[in-house]
Parts: structure tokens; C-alpha cells; sequence
């Protein structure tokens, strides 16, 4: 039985809170082998909850898959050790099929990256094989995203654009990033198919949008857009010189069939976007 005046202050001096203080000082100095017991049972427990997160299949995927970026962001310059850390999370037994995907679309980009477009469509086609047994709607647009790219890659454009437009669908609006690039690169092909007026009917939606999360992306669509135009301003000035009437300047010829050329004001002040393929990460 505790002796009563364990819970009597100390000293004279008397405030609530430390009295409340000291007397339970005094108690745990009396009872020290409770507290060693509850610091035992805390590291048990949670020795006990980190086994059972390392079993979790989507726990232990992710920890693999999450190593393998830190060995492929090690390994930048070495292209073959990146792409060995992606395929040791295809080779694991416990990854999940969401995490094997997210690896073979990682192992796509870096072949991508390379040039190596064979290797590209193997590792994406491992990535779709993973779909089946996903249940994440992003996945499918991703998947398809780097399919296009691989087209796109391989000059192969019109099945290039068809899974451009796939991944538009799947992407949607609740997916600004991934359907604004898969819109920007059915820009791409339409223009190197030598069809501008289709590239810029495409892209023209985009300039009046900011979404958020998507700003990168949609720069780069807006500067493309703007190329387009002034392009096509600067094709069409020839052939209005070239329809003037006898002792018409161009000017007035132009004035006549006028071309649709953006103001200067709103160009997009950035610079040109490069034409290499788009990839999902």
C-alpha cells in the first residue's frame, strides 16, 4: 500500500501544477519498474507493426520500387544499371502488378531517353501485360501515354496519334497533366504530317486553360501553339503578294484576304517547345 504522503507536496511552497509535478516525480522514483516495462512493451509493439507493414504486399512493393529509384538516380550516367534496378522490381515475386507497371514504364522512359526504341516496346508492353490486374485508373493512361511515345519515336504517326487520343480519353479532366501531353502530342504528329491547321485547331482550347499541377505542360502547349501561328502568318504573306492585283501593294492585297496572326502582345513569351516524344513518369 503506497504511503499517503507520497502525494503530499515537498515543500511549503504550494502552486497546483507542481505539486501535481512533484508528487508524480515521487511516484515514478517509488514505482521505476512500471515505466522500464512500458518502454519495453512500446518498442515490441512497434517492432511488431513494422513486420507486419514489411509482409503488406503493396508496403513491400513500394519500398522496392522506391529503392530502385534511388539506385536509378545514382546511376544517371549508366544507363544499363538504371534500367537493372527497374527490372529487379519486375523480377520480384512479392511486388505488386501497380508497382511492376510503374518499373517498366520508368525502364521505357530511360530507353526512350537512349534511343533505343525496340527495348522501349518491350518495356511498355510489360507495363500493359501489369493492367490486368490493376485497379488504379491512372495506370491506363500512363501506359497508353508511353505507348504513344514509343510510336512517335519509331515515325510510326498514325498509330503515334491513335494512342495519343486513347490517352486523352482515359486521361480526362481529373488528369490535366496527362491529357494536356497527350493533346500536345497529337499536335506534334499532326504537324510533322504536314497538317498545321489541324495542330493548331488541337491546340487552340489549351490556351485558355491554367490548371493546376499542369502549368509545365500547358507553357509548353501554349508556346507551340503561337510557333504555329506565326508560321502559318508568315507562309501566307507570300502567297497574298503574290494574288495582288497589277499596282495593288501587298499590303492591300493583305488587307483583302486577311491571315489570322496573333497579336504580339499575347505571344506566349517562352521559348519554342522541343519535339522530343512525350512520356508519362
Amino acid at each position: 500500500m503506497s504511503d499517503p504522503n507520497d502525494l503530499a507536496p515537498s515543500s511549503s511552497y504550494s502552486d497546483p501544477f507542481y505539486d501535481r509535478l512533484d508528487a508524480i516525480s515521487r511516484f515514478l522514483r517509488r514505482h521505476w519498474l512500471f515505466g522500464v516495462l512500458a518502454v519495453i512493451f512500446t518498442v515490441v509493439i512497434a517492432i511488431f507493426v513494422s513486420k507486419m507493414l514489411t509482409r503488406n504486399p503493396e508496403a513491400a512493393g513500394a519500398a522496392t520500387f522506391l529503392h530502385a529509384q534511388e539506385l536509378a538516380q545514382e546511376a544517371q550516367q549508366d544507363h544499363a544499371k538504371a534500367v537493372a534496378a527497374y527490372e529487379a522490381v519486375l523480377n520480384d515475386a512479392e511486388a505488386t502488378p501497380y508497382f511492376k507497371a510503374r518499373a517498366a514504364l520508368e525502364q521505357t522512359h530511360l530507353h526512350l531517353v537512349s534511343g533505343d526504341a525496340v527495348a522501349a516496346r518491350t518495356s511498355v508492353t510489360k507495363a500493359s501485360d501489369q493492367l490486368k490486374s490493376v485497379t488504379d485508373s491512372e495506370l491506363p493512361a500512363m501506359v497508353m501515354l508511353s505507348l504513344a511515345a514509343v510510336e512517335f519515336q519509331a515515325s510510326a504517326f498514325e498509330p503515334a496519334l491513335t494512342a495519343f487520343a486513347e490517352a486523352e480519353r482515359l486521361a480526362g479532366p481529373r488528369r490535366p497533366a496527362i491529357q494536356i501531353e497527350a493533346i500536345l502530342g497529337q499536335a506534334r504528329v499532326l504537324e510533322l504530317q504536314g497538317k498545321a491547321a489541324e495542330a493548331i485547331a488541337q491546340l487552340e482550347p489549351l490556351t485558355a486553360r491554367s490548371d493546376t499541377g499542369a502549368e509545365g505542360i500547358l507553357t509548353v502547349a501554349k508556346a507551340r501553339y503561337w510557333r504555329l501561328k506565326r508560321t502559318q502568318a508568315e507562309a501566307a504573306q507570300p502567297k497574298a503578294a503574290a494574288e495582288a492585283k497589277p499596282g495593288e501593294t501587298p499590303a492591300v492585297a493583305a488587307q483583302v484576304a486577311p491571315t489570322e496572326v496573333a497579336p504580339v502582345a499575347e505571344v506566349a513569351p517562352v521559348a519554342p517547345a522541343p519535339d522530343a516524344a512525350p512520356v508519362a513518369k
